[in-house]
């Protein structure tokens, strides 16, 4: 998918009335159509073109521009005439509007472009950009990459696929949390409520009495656990059935909902079941 602002647009459509003005007004020949500033013109015109993937007509605006002031003859800025210039250019706008209606163009909302990519400068990340990018990327990197690809189904407005990404990531944040328990290595085909048996379990004794880093962390493992629950009760248990479609609230309450859940584990847990006291 090719990326670009809607400028583009603007600035193809100016080129061509700045050309259309010259031949239109007599003025090709003359002063303001130097044959320096109408190559220039031509040549950002190709470029614009060529941005937004209308190679074609990129390339015609290519040519055209070569051929401003090709073969000058002495004392005569253009070969080239005012009423051939016209000619090539209504040319030249036919074949943009041909390859354009070819196109498949989509407009995403700024209130939704913003979860399509991060600023490019770093300075202008909120604090889940920065998490996703830091300690949930270097703790939970297949998550991290789940998550992202919600965050673009979401701009995309493609929002079950969106919700679908998420509970994959969750995937390796359960498996994180089954790992820190005395038991057997967790299966591809386990389900999550045979996952979440054992931690159940150990919530329902007291924090002393819990195993190993439970007994130590719960302030940490209790909400952890609580929200996975939660996460599989709200959504993870829909998902799975074709009879569940999510709008743009249902995918962002769980785009939020997720992302806040690998926040939280991130500060103490990495994707292989390993305990910190601490956020990296």
């Amino acid at each position: 998918m090719n990326k670009f602002s809607a400028e583009r647009y603007l600035s193809i459509g100016k080129s061509l009335e700045w050309f259309k003005g010259l031949t239109e007004k007599g003025m090709w020949e003359g002063e303001y159509g130097g044959h320096s500033i109408c190559r220039t013109m031509a040549t950002k015109l190709s470029q614009d073109l060529l941005e937004i993937g209308c190679v074609i007509s990129g390339e015609a605006a290519f040519r055209f521009a070569t051929m401003i002031d090709h073969d000058k003859m002495p004392n005569t800025i253009f070969v080239m005439s005012g009423e051939e210039a016209k000619t090539r250019l209504d040319e030249l706008g036919a074949v943009i509007c041909d390859e354009m209606r070819r196109h498949l163009f989509f407009w995403v909302p700024p209130e939704r472009a913003k979860f399509y990519e991060y600023p490019q400068d770093k300075n202008k990340w909120d604090e889940t950009e920065k998490a996703i990018d830091g300690q949930i990327s270097n703790r939970f990197k297949k998550a991290a990459t789940e998550i992202l690809s919600a965050r673009k189904c979401y701009a995309d407005a493609q929002y079950t696929p969106c919700v679908f990404h998420l509970m994959r990531a969750c995937e390796a944040g359960i498996k994180a949390l089954y790992q820190t328990l005395t038991v057997p290595a967790p299966k591809l085909s386990d389900s999550w409520g045979n996952l979440l048996k054992p931690m159940d379990e150990q919530l329902r004794k007291k924090p002393p009495d819990r195993y190993g880093e439970w007994a130590k962390q719960p302030d940490f493992f209790d909400p952890a656990t609580n929200d996975i629950r939660a996460i599989k009760r709200a959504w993870r248990d829909t998902t799975m059935h074709i009879e569940a479609n999510y709008d743009e609230s249902g995918a962002r309450k769980a785009l939020d909902s997720v992302t806040s859940f690998f926040v939280h584990l991130s500060e103490r847990l990495d994707q292989d079941g390993n305990v910190y006291q601490q956020a990296p």
